[in-house]
């Protein structure tokens, strides 16, 4: 496995090279992912969470361990703002007559934008939520509201957002790849193709860019609402305990 663990930390190794980041920040990294993972596999089995297993498991010194699980972080509330986004768009609860995203009240804990937050389930303060989206520019807050003016989260020149969202989306392929791997019960559970050409002028890359951007967009947009009719949080039954999650990636490269 050591060649195809090299060919896996490559992408890292580039973004660490492309931000003057050498091997002892990776590393520094690595300890805190092999601590996080091993904690999460554990919590997933229901086995106890102790430090002597962790090390076992990582191979890391106890110490080094204990101070990996007194420093993990909190949950990013952009993670938050990106599902409530989503659900502004996609439940009903939300939307106007047009089918178009509602201008809600915010202020109080019985505004509707309060309310958008609780059926998401974060346990964020609203106000935190709406401060995230005013700093991407995604809504307009006035006296009569607040109201959605992006169809969607995107990333533009937010450096820091733009990696954290590389680190999710990578974390997703390798995941979705390797249960493709050891899947043993027939169909594979998960997608994952690639289409490639290599012998294309450069005055076209503009027009297939464009091409490209269209086709995914409206692609997009059919999966996340058919997505949402299967959503507890926005369908909730009594008779179904959810849990799962269901993503779907889309990326291109034309360079």
């Amino acid at each position: 496995m050591t060649s195809e663990l090299k060919n896996v930390l490559k992408p890292a190794v580039h973004l660490c090279l492309k931000n003057a980041l050498g091997v002892r920040e990776l590393l520094e990294a690595a300890r805190w992912v092999f601590v996080d993972q091993a904690a999460n596999e554990l919590k997933d089995a229901g086995e106890k969470l102790n430090v002597s297993r962790l090390a076992i498991m990582t191979g890391l010194q106890r110490p080094v361990v204990k101070e990996c699980l007194e420093n993990r972080p909190v949950q990013d509330p952009s993670r938050f703002t990106i599902r409530v986004i989503s659900t502004w768009r996609n439940s009903k609860k939300f939307l106007g007559k047009n089918k178009q995203p509602k201008v809600l009240s915010y202020e109080g804990d019985n505004s509707d934008f309060a309310k958008l937050v609780r059926t998401v389930g974060s346990d964020l303060h609203p106000g935190t939520i709406l401060f995230d989206l005013q700093r991407l520019n995604l809504v307009d807050v006035s006296p009569t509201g607040v109201k959605l003016k992006s169809k969607g989260y995107i990333t533009k020149r937010d450096v820091k957002k733009g990696y954290e969202h590389l680190a999710r989306d990578t974390e997703d392929l390798m995941t979705a790849v390797i249960d493709n791997l050891e899947w043993k019960k027939g169909q594979l559970p998960n997608y994952h193709g690639t289409t490639s050409f290599d012998n294309i002028d450069e005055s076209d890359l503009e027009e297939i860019r464009d091409w490209i951007f269209d086709k995914f967009s409206k692609f997009h947009q059919d999966v996340e609402k058919h997505l949402a009719t299967y959503d507890l949080d926005l369908n909730p039954s009594s008779k179904k305990p959810g849990g799962k999650r269901v993503m779907m990636g889309l990326y291109s490269k034309t360079t």
